[in-house]
């Protein structure tokens, strides 16, 4: 983890001459004193060797002999050089570079967090996708309840007044005929004077 860890003196150069690290998931080895040797892809600057080795992961990205498979970085001058593949390796007599170059080897240790991430993240979603699908079932369940409710209601009320009818028109009949009279209105029964 030297290209992670601070440098003496707050310098952004590694601790060590030469080493693995993990940069954005991908292994890239490092080398103090080596450079890349070809046409550069991208001269940009970089505030340190990480800095650089992930414009060139960034990089890595994209597709065809345009990736990047390596970069120099000048910590004197903050330049970052990006190359693509079919470098050569050559050694700086003055020390002004680091080589770094992209291997095509995961990071364990960030694998395992990112996968832990991704799970965790899935976990999340679905939870959040079951408690969307409970808040509907449950709103349908109410408002499914409701008409239920109403639509009995109505036909309680439909069938009281249709048993309504019924006696009154069989307590019209029997009374009508004798000496006895219905009032419509009211229900009652009233001698017939006359």
């Amino acid at each position: 983890m030297m290209l992670h860890d601070p440098a003496p003196a707050n310098s952004p150069l590694p601790t060590s001459s030469q080493g693995e690290d993990p940069v954005d998931g991908i292994i890239y080895e490092y080398k103090c004193s080596a450079y890349a040797k070809k046409d550069y892809l991208l001269k940009t600057t970089a505030s340190s060797a990480l800095d650089c080795a992930r414009q060139c992961a960034a990089q890595a990205t994209t597709t065809g002999s345009q990736s990047c498979h390596a970069a120099n970085w000048g910590p004197l001058n903050s330049e970052c050089h990006l190359y693509g593949s079919g470098f050569q390796q050559k050694a700086d007599t003055s020390g002004d570079w680091i080589l770094l170059v992209r291997t095509d080897r995961a990071a364990q240790d960030c694998q395992s967090l990112i996968d832990q991430a991704v799970g965790t993240e899935k976990m999340d979603c679905q939870t959040k996708l079951n408690d969307k699908d409970l808040e509907k079932t449950t709103a349908v369940n109410t408002e499914k309840s409701a008409c239920t409710k109403q639509v009995n209601n109505e036909k309680s009320a439909c069938t009281k007044q249709s048993n309504d009818r019924k006696k009154y028109d069989y307590t019209k009949k029997k009374f009508t005929k004798g000496n006895w009279l219905l009032n419509p209105s009211s229900g009652e029964l009233t001698a017939r004077v006359g």
